[in-house]
């Protein structure tokens, strides 16, 4: 009852973040500014580093990862990643999947640091990122509300594509990143992709090279003491369980309905599907409640989320 009530706090009767109406205009104006200019940048040192202070000004920068194509801002400033929601036309409670370059990078974003890092996710850490891994996490503080769609647990993980890693480094800020398309579009695998639906909507595209994967990254719930798998993906239930010599479960959301049905955003900011099939009270007092995707509904078609599983976010 507790989080239900803190929740009426952060959302509106829709179940969306109030925007403030000050940083609302500011959104709408800067995406009218913007309109038709959104540079095309190279894979080459100088454009990357360009990108990367375009991150940490407050903007918005599509980009490559192994999954699908990003639409990266700076996941600790909350009004950058609310650009990120106009742009794409997403509903503002599904949750994002924080990208990092390095696993230093993970404790920051985590409650409590390396108290809340499980064993297990050490061993998946340790054995499959960076790649189209996202785990979810109890967030810390310096996670804003926006990134996580008001839930308490947020999807991060470590993309295996270089570009994406110089661009995290030269930003020196985790991303929020879902698929850089527009909400139920196919999630981009090129950057012609990206430009059909973000072409002066968004600061910048890097014009990288082909997603590698072309789907979203399986997005797993850690706040347990069994791992859930909230959003299937290239790294499959076997897998993990071979790595950690134990039982990964599906949630229950996904024995319901054939995977083909899944909307990966509905998934990361599904909040049912965030709590752990193996013990959702202990868990919800444990961990804050099992928020999936934190990334959310895993970002949906969105790479990377976060949510449900992840999703969304990008990836």
């Amino acid at each position: 009852m507790a989080r239900n009530a803190s929740r009426v706090s952060k959302h509106d009767s829709a179940g969306c973040i109030r925007i403030p109406i000050k940083e609302h205009l500011c959104i709408v104006n800067r995406i009218r500014q913007n309109s038709m200019k959104t540079k095309r940048l190279t894979t080459g040192a100088d454009d990357i580093k360009e990108a990367g202070g375009i991150i940490r000004d407050g903007g918005l920068v599509a980009f490559p990862t192994e999954t699908v194509y990003g639409l990266g801002a700076n996941a600790l400033d909350a009004l950058a990643v609310r650009s990120v929601y106009a742009a794409k036309g997403r509903p503002s409670d599904n949750p994002m999947i924080v990208h990092i370059a390095m696993a230093e990078e993970l404790e920051p974003l985590v409650l409590n640091g390396r108290e809340s890092i499980s064993l297990d996710a050490l061993k998946l850490i340790g054995n499959l990122w960076p790649g189209p891994l996202t785990m979810v996490f109890p967030k810390s503080a310096i996670v804003p509300d926006t990134v996580t769609g008001g839930l308490d647990t947020v999807a991060i993980r470590m993309p295996s594509n270089e570009t994406a890693r110089a661009l995290i480094l030269a930003a020196n800020r985790p991303i929020a990143a879902p698929s850089a398309n527009l909400s139920g579009k196919p999630s981009p695998t090129t950057a012609d992709d990206v430009l059909e639906d973000m072409d002066g909507r968004i600061d910048a595209v890097i014009m990288g090279e082909q997603c590698d994967v072309g789907i979203e990254s399986t997005v797993v719930d850690m706040t347990g003491e069994v791992p859930v798998i909230l959003r299937p993906g290239i790294i499959t239930k076997e897998w993990m369980e071979a790595i950690l010599g134990k039982e990964v479960r599906y949630h229950q959301s996904l024995l319901e309905r054939p995977e083909t049905e899944l909307d990966p955003e509905e998934i990361i900011g599904n909040e049912d599907a965030t709590r752990n099939a193996a013990g959702e009270d202990a868990t919800r007092n444990a961990a804050g409640e099992n928020t999936a995707d934190a990334a959310g509904n895993s970002g949906s078609s969105e790479a990377d989320t976060a949510g449900n599983s992840g999703s969304s976010a990008a990836d």
